[in-house]
C-alpha cells in the first residue's frame, strides 16, 4: 500500500512538471518565461504586447531587416533634392538715367546683371504722340553698367525728332508697349548748361547736375563758395566773375559793365542806356503782342525787316514805316502782322533787311506774362513791368 501511494505521488508531481513548462498551450502561466514563442510577446503583467523579444518576430526589427511595408515607406518618403539652375533670362533693366532739356539729349543706363538688347524699345516725350515715336534701331544693346545716348536729329547716331521742353518727360517702353523707366522735370531743373540725372547711376534719385556727363558716370555738384571770385554751380555769378558772354546787352543796355549780387543775380547798376535806334520796346506773352519804338531822329522804312523767335519763327514786314520818335504795335494774327505766339520763357529778335540783328527781347518764365518793357522808354534795359503800354511811352 505505501509503495503504491509513492507510485502515484510520483505520476502526479510528473504531470504538474511538464504542465508548467508547456509554453505552447499556457500562455497565461505563471512562471518567469513571458513569451509565447510560437505566436506574440505579451507583457509579464497585463499580457500587452512587449518588444523585448527582438530575435522572434518583432515588428519593430522585422522593419530594419525584413523590407516590409514600413520600411517602404521610409524608403519612398527619401526625396531628390537636387536644385536644377534657373534657366531662365535675367530681367532687362534699361532705366532713364540723365536728360539735357537744353541739348535735347536723353541717357539710358543698364542697371541690370546682364547686357541689354533694347531692339525695338521706344522713347516718347510728354505729349505722347505715337507719330513722333523713336523706336530704338535693331541691334542695340547696352551692356551691363553701360550708357546710351540719344540726341534730338543726331548726325553721330541714333536720334529721335522730338525736342524736350523746359517742362517735359521721357517715357522708355519696351517691345510690348509696357513703360519701363520714365522721369518728368519742371521748368529750371534741366536749365541750359546743366542736366537732370540720377546720383549715383541707375538707382538715385534725380536732381539737376551741373557737370553733365553724357553718355559717362553721372557727377554730382561740387560744393559752392559764395565770395571767392569763382562761379561754382548753381552760382549765376561771384564778386568780380561773370560767365563768359553775358553782358549788360543781354538786358537791352547800350554797355557797361555787368555785376554780381549775393551770387545769385546779376547787378545791371552798371549798365548804359541803349543808343537812340529802332528798338524793340515792349513784349507781353500773355496777349502776343511787340512793340517797336524808334528813337532815331529820322524815318525809318521796315520793308524786308524780320522778328524771329527762339523756335526760328520768323515774320517779315511788309511795305511799312515808322516815324522818328514814333511807335509800331505788331499782334498776333491781327491782318498782314505776325502767327506765331509768344511763350512764357521766349525771346524776340529784330533784324533788319540784310540779315542783321539791331535787337532782342529775351525773358525768362513769366517775366513778360503781363508786359517786358524798357524802362526808361527806348534806352533802358528791360524789366518786369505791372501794366500794359502799348503804343506809348512805358512807365
Amino acid at each position: 500500500m505505501r509503495s503504491l501511494m509513492l507510485t502515484i505521488l510520483a505520476s502526479a508531481a510528473l504531470t504538474l512538471t511538464s504542465a508548467c513548462g508547456d509554453d505552447s498551450t499556457n500562455p497565461q502561466d505563471g512562471g518567469a518565461d513571458t513569451v509565447d514563442d510560437s505566436n506574440q510577446p505579451v507583457d509579464s503583467a497585463d499580457g500587452t504586447a512587449t518588444d523585448d523579444d527582438t530575435t522572434a518576430g518583432d515588428a519593430t526589427s522585422a522593419d530594419s531587416t525584413s523590407g516590409d511595408d514600413t520600411s517602404t515607406t521610409s524608403d519612398s518618403a527619401t526625396t531628390d533634392t537636387t536644385v536644377e539652375p534657373d534657366t531662365s533670362p535675367a530681367p532687362i533693366v534699361v532705366v532713364v538715367n540723365e536728360v539735357s532739356a537744353g541739348q535735347d539729349w536723353v541717357e539710358l543706363f543698364n542697371a541690370g546683371t546682364t547686357d541689354a538688347d533694347i531692339s525695338g524699345y521706344a522713347l516718347q516725350d510728354s505729349n505722347l504722340d505715337v507719330a513722333t515715336e523713336y523706336v530704338i534701331p535693331a541691334g542695340t544693346t547696352i551692356t551691363v553698367g553701360g550708357y546710351l545716348l540719344l540726341a534730338q536729329d543726331s548726325d553721330a547716331g541714333p536720334g529721335f525728332t522730338f525736342g524736350l521742353g523746359k517742362a517735359d518727360a521721357i517715357f522708355l517702353y519696351d517691345r510690348s508697349g509696357t513703360v519701363k523707366s520714365t522721369i518728368a522735370w519742371d521748368d529750371g531743373e534741366s536749365p541750359d548748361g546743366a542736366s537732370y540725372g540720377r546720383i549715383p547711376d541707375g538707382t538715385g534719385p534725380f536732381k539737376t547736375l551741373y557737370r553733365p556727363t553724357p553718355g559717362a558716370v553721372n557727377l554730382d555738384n561740387l560744393p559752392q563758395t559764395c565770395g571767392n571770385d569763382i562761379i561754382e554751380a548753381p552760382e549765376l555769378c561771384d564778386g568780380s566773375a561773370v560767365p563768359d558772354g553775358v553782358a549788360c546787352s543781354d538786358w537791352g543796355f547800350g554797355g557797361g559793365t555787368l555785376g554780381c549780387t549775393s551770387c545769385e543775380s546779376y547787378d545791371l547798376s552798371g549798365c548804359t542806356p541803349h543808343a537812340a535806334a529802332l528798338v524793340i520796346n515792349e513784349v507781353s506773352s500773355e496777349v502776343d503782342k511787340i512793340e517797336l519804338y524808334n528813337g532815331s531822329p529820322a524815318l525809318i522804312s521796315l520793308i524786308g525787316y524780320q522778328i524771329m523767335d527762339d523756335a526760328g519763327n520768323a515774320w517779315t514786314f511788309p511795305a511799312s514805316t515808322i516815324a522818328a520818335g514814333g511807335y509800331k504795335v505788331l499782334t498776333k494774327d491781327a491782318p498782314n502782322e505776325f502767327t506765331f505766339g509768344l511763350g512764357s520763357d521766349d525771346y524776340v529778335i529784330l533784324l533788319d533787311n540784310l540779315g542783321n540783328e539791331l535787337d532782342r527781347a529775351d525773358w525768362k518764365p513769366d517775366e513778360a506774362l503781363v508786359s517786358y518793357c524798357r524802362s526808361p522808354n527806348g534806352n533802358g534795359g528791360f524789366v518786369s513791368c505791372a501794366a500794359q503800354s502799348f503804343g506809348s511811352a512805358n512807365p
